[in-house]
């Protein structure tokens, strides 16, 4: 290079450094003199004819020509196109403006888009921009580093998998909280989430549809499914459907307590009761009397409650159980686990046998402990707001 041309150069720089020096000014340059955006207009001109293309797009960005900035940024490197990129994101998501959705897009920063969709409660659109990660139709543009290593950290499956999961996950939730658990339970299916698919539809007392999805489910969703039948089972026991909550029951492993507590809350005649037991396989109603002497004279407590409530006189479980329970709570490590069983039992026992005179004292007692067990159990799981309706009857 002569030394014209270098001194050309040299001067033109110059000019263009004068020319930036206005945007840091605080006044103008008089009547009749350039503005200062034609200033900075000048002064970036020159530094794009003189090569300095960095200095030229932020002097744009000034300007709020983020387009003109953009379109040369890739002359500088990916990474600063990029990074340009996202800062004109970041503008437009403070704006709330829908043109961010194309930069987000371009730049594959799925994560940005989902949380500007999800922020303005557009959880559908958040969605279908997860799932279009999921499946590698948004990518971040490969950008090469010094050493030719190419960036993935955008373009990674397991945190487009999360963002799916959180997206349906609050989506699941809004349709709940609109009355809509059948489809909830959908957008939990969507991402294979049994568990919180079944428990939406138990929440919204979709019990008959949740046994159909447990049972086409099967091993993934068995527990839910046996917690379901026990639900659906309770609300058979009334007149006419007794039997129905037995087959209901019966489709449960390990079903003779639960057997056992439907025997012993059924009103009907001891002829009706025996034909009960009969269809639930239980002893019948003398045979259960003995049972209990038997268990209760060999220490065995809650067998011995069980078949007292089964027997022709259920209320004799209840001095026999309380006694139990009282025990338990003497010892200084007892736990809500080693008094449950029991307590749990004896609230099956029939209502015109509580009512009784004789059963007063028991009744007292067996509403105070229940009050009490039911709210360290509610507050075990976090069911803080019926918590002090439950300690009332203590």
């Amino acid at each position: 290079m002569g030394n014209s041309t270098r001194g050309k150069f040299t001067r033109k720089r110059s000019e263009a450094q004068e020319l930036t020096i206005v945007k840091m000014s605080k006044f103008g340059g008089g009547i009749g003199a350039p503005s200062k955006e034609e200033r900075l207009k000048a002064a970036a001109e020159i530094h794009l004819r003189l090569g300095q293309i960095q200095r030229y797009c932020e002097l744009m960005v000034e300007l709020g020509e983020w387009e003109k900035a953009l379109s040369v940024a890739p002359g500088v490197s990916m990474k600063y196109w990029k990074k340009l990129m996202q800062r004109r994101a970041d503008q437009l998501m403070q704006e709330g403006n829908d043109d961010v959705i194309p930069y987000c897009i371009a730049t594959g920063d799925v994560k940005k888009l989902v949380s500007f969709f999800t922020s303005r409660g557009q959880l559908k659109e958040a969605l279908l921009v997860a799932q279009g990660a999921c499946e590698g139709n948004i990518h971040s543009p490969a950008i090469t580093s010094i050493n030719h290593s190419v960036s993935t950290d955008n373009d990674n499956v397991e945190t487009y998998t999360g963002l799916l999961h959180v997206v349906c996950r609050e989506l699941a939730e809004w349709y709940f909280q609109e009355g809509c658990a059948v489809l909830a339970a959908c957008c939990h299916l969507a991402v294979d989430n049994t568990e919180l698919a079944m428990a939406s539809l138990i929440r919204g007392n979709e019990l008959e549809l949740a046994v159909c999805v447990g049972t086409v489910l099967g091993e993934s969703a068995q527990e839910a499914t046996h917690y379901v039948l026990e639900l659906l089972a309770r609300k058979y026991m009334t007149t006419a459907t007794w039997d129905l909550a037995a087959r209901l029951l019966q489709m449960i492993p390990d079903n003779e307590t639960l057997l056992a507590k439907l025997c012993a809350f059924y009103p009907g005649s001891s002829a009706e009761q025996n034909d009960l037991h009969d269809k639930c396989g239980l002893p019948s109603l003398e045979e259960c009397k003995d049972l209990a002497e038997e268990a209760h004279s060999q220490g065995e407590i809650t067998q011995a409650v069980k078949y007292h409530l089964l027997s022709p006189e259920p209320e004799k479980a209840l001095p026999i159980g309380i006694a139990f329970i009282k025990e338990q709570l003497r010892c200084p490590d007892w736990t809500v686990d080693s008094v449950y069983p029991v307590l749990d039992l004896l609230s099956y026992i029939r209502t015109d046998r509580l009512v009784l005179a004789k059963c007063s004292d028991e009744r007292n007692e067996l509403l105070i402990l229940c009050g009490y067990i039911g709210a360290l159990l509610a507050i075990g799981r976090q069911y803080s707001s019926i918590v002090p309706a439950l300690y009332e009857y203590t």
